[in-house]
Order: structure tokens, then sequence, then C-alpha cells
């Protein structure tokens, strides 16, 4: 009887049976271990570097620094808001010694050459209110353009500039101050209140209007001997913050009330940082300061002491201004001599992480504190500035400055014109 040969190939199968089988005991092995001693393969612990230290306490007489804010991201724009800046003015008399307003401009130009795209105007007529000047808003997430003036709001579409809706008001506006919810939803007018008691201050109320609609809501906001209002919208949620004689209110924007609430310092020519989280204000004393406040928190966060290269001119007040990106902050410094002449400027700019100055520069001419602007990308610095050849205390020039190193890009005289606002997108 012929003994048969096993295949060679079952010799391997039973081979690699054995080696699994002891691949399995090594590694039920392994987590036994690992299950009674929970430090084995745990990552190594690495000591924290220099910059990663944990703040030391700071000393009570001291204002307490927090960390910086991070980098915002910008919201996407419409083709038709890339490169451009919404530029508002008064329109002048041709005469150059008459500083009379005959209508309003609104422009939107080319960000470094200044060239028109478009320009929305009103000329006054003898019923109008020369006094009430046109003002605008973008949406939230730029999609709109909102413009009210004298007794109306509007509201047109960024993509084609067709307009949307108009409404009247049921007041003359207030202030040149508009703003939305957070959301977009709600647009806040301020107008007269003549119906309300008389008091030191101006009575105003806010109306509100559907931004779908474009009705006005029948709830309104009454604010009995209210100052200049400023508006600041945090980026989310369900509440904007105003000014209103010198006292900070927390409007909720579902049940369109507003409350006082506690602040540390009078935010009335602040500006909102673009992540929603910071206020940067000067304070209002003769410290020269600029303070840097959690809006959430109502604490100050950060102190910086403003000084200027030329010491025989004196201080005349100061704003500030933040890139969309976070990253970098301008303040614009203006200056006067000894016989009350408004002298050349100062602008110096900031990193806004480390809140170190990267760039201090000057410019012969006053500026418009309410024109100060800088770029997304904090590259550029824009400003409205006064001219030699016009003797009229307005200020005609728009001007781009490299925040770098100061150099003008750009300068253009827009004739007979007094700008009042620089929208950067």
């Amino acid at each position: 009887m012929l003994l048969r040969k096993r295949p060679r190939t079952r010799r391997w199968s039973y081979g690699l049976a054995l080696a699994g089988a002891a691949l399995a005991i090594i590694v039920l092995g392994v987590l036994f271990s690992v299950s009674a001693n929970p430090q084995v393969m745990q990552p190594p612990q690495v000591e924290p570097t220099a910059t990663e230290a944990p703040r030391s306490p700071q000393p009570t007489t001291q204002t307490p620094i927090e960390e910086a804010p991070p980098v915002a991201t910008p919201a996407l724009l419409p083709a038709n808001l890339s490169g451009v800046l919404l530029v508002e003015s008064h329109a002048l008399f041709p005469d150059t010694e008459v500083s009379e307003m005959i209508g309003t401009r609104f422009h939107v130009l080319t960000a470094l050459s200044f060239q028109p795209r478009m320009t929305f105007e009103h000329n006054f007529t003898s019923s109008d209110n020369a006094s009430a000047a046109l003002t605008a808003l973008l949406a939230p997430d730029k999609s709109r353009l909102y413009m009210a003036q004298l007794g109306s709001v509007s509201a047109s579409d960024v993509t084609t500039w067709e307009s949307l809706w108009t409404t009247p008001l049921d007041a003359p506006m207030y202030s040149d101050a508009l703003e939305t919810s957070p959301d977009g939803r709600w647009l806040y007018v301020p107008v007269y209140a003549p119906d309300m008691p008389e008091s030191e201050s101006m009575n105003i109320r806010l109306q509100i209007v559907d931004t779908t609609t474009g009705q006005i809501l029948p709830e309104r906001i009454d604010l009995p001997s209210c100052g200049m209002i400023t508006f600041f919208r945090p980026l989310r949620g369900d509440a904007i913050y105003f000014t209103c004689t010198e006292k900070m209110y927390r409007l909720n924007t579902s049940t369109q009330r507003a409350e006082q609430i506690p602040f540390p310092i009078n935010a009335s020519r602040a500006v909102l940082s673009p992540d929603g989280r910071l206020l940067y204000a000067f304070a209002q004393d003769a410290q020269m300061k600029l303070q840097i406040v959690d809006l959430e928190q109502a604490t100050i966060v950060h102190e910086e002491m403003i000084a200027w290269q030329d010491h025989s001119l004196v201080f005349n007040g100061a704003q500030v201004a933040l890139s969309g990106d976070g990253t970098t902050f301008v303040v614009g410094v203006g200056l006067r001599d000894a016989n009350e002449q408004l002298g050349p400027n100062e602008f110096q700019v900031f990193d806004a992480r480390t809140r170190q100055r990267k760039a201090v520069f000057g410019y012969d001419q006053p500026f418009n504190f309410g024109t100060l602007a800088i770029s997304a990308d904090g590259g550029t610095v824009y400003a409205a500035t006064r001219t030699p050849q016009d003797a009229r205390p307005v200020y005609p020039q728009l001007v781009a400055f490299d925040a770098g190193t100061g150099q003008v890009k750009s300068a253009v005289v827009r004739e007979h014109e007094a700008i009042q606002q620089i929208i950067v997108p």
C-alpha cells in the first residue's frame, strides 16, 4: 500500500497558525499591561516653553491684561465689494468761501486709485433739512447696503446696486448712526421724538425696521434725554449695545427691549473689534490713553498711553480703527499748535495681538476723526484730510497710506465735497 505525501501547503498552514497564536498571546500581554498600569503608552509630557507659560498675576495697582483676541475671519465679500471703498460725503457750494451743504453723495470707489464705480446722490430742495446727512451701513453678511437720510431709509442689493425697498420714517433721522441685529433681521434707526416730554438733552427713539420687507414695526424704543448715539454690534447672539448720554445700554434684539448696564468707561467714541469681544476707546480725561474693554465682562483689559513725536503741539483728540482680520489697529492723533490752529496729524499702527507699535508716521494736514479706516488685511490706512487750497474747515482729500512705512499710496481731492465717512467692506 502506497503512502500519500501530504501537500507542502498544509505544512505552511500549520506554521502560520502557530505564528498567529504566538502573536495573539503577545498582544494580550501588552493589553493586560496597559490596563494594569494606565501610564503605559501615554504621550510624554512636554514642558511648556517660555511663550506658553501662564501670565503671572498682575499687581493690584495695574490694569489686568487678558490674552489678545484671536484673528477674526472676515465675511466673504460679494464681487462688487471686492477691492472698493464706500465713501460718504457732503456736497458743497462751488464757492470755496462757503461751507453750506447742497446735498449728499455716497461713492463706491476703487480702493487705491479711488476711481468711481457707482455714486448715489441727493440734492437738497428748499424743504429739506440740510443738517440730515446721508448715513450708510453694510448688512452683517455684506449682501446689502442700508442708507438713511432725511425722512426715509432704504436697502440696496450690492450685487446689482438695485433698490430693494424704501420706507418713510415717522420722524426725521436724529444722528448719523444705523445698526442691525447680529443676524441682520432688524434695522435700528434713531429719529427725533418731539412728542416726548422736554428734557435737557434731545429725546429720541429707535424705530425698528424688518429688513426682509422694509416695514416698520409697531414697537419702538424711547430714549429720553439721549445725547449722541453710538452702536456696537457683536458678530452673533441676540443683543447689540449702544451709548446714550455717556451711558451704555444692552438691546435685546429678540424682545426689542433696552436696559442700561454698568460700564467702566465712556464709550461714546469707541469701536468694536471684528470678533465682537473688545471695545477700543479713548479715556475722556487729560491722560490721552487708549482703553480696551471686554464688552461682555465690562472690564478694562488693557490701557495704552498715547504720546506723539512733536511736543510743541497739543493733543486735540484721537480715533482708532481696526482691520477686518483683527490683526492690526491704527490710532490717529489730532494735534494743534499754541494758537489753537489744527496742525499735522500722527498715525500709530499697532499689532492687535501683542499690542505693540509697529509703525509711527505723520501727515502735514489735519484729518477728520470720523473717517479713519484701515484695510481688511491691515496694510493700508485711509483718512480724509484738509488741503492747503481750500480755506473752508472741510476735509475733501481722500488719502491712502502704507501702514508699515507711512508712504502715501494715493491721494485724490473730491472737489466741493466734505468727506464724512469711509467704509472698508
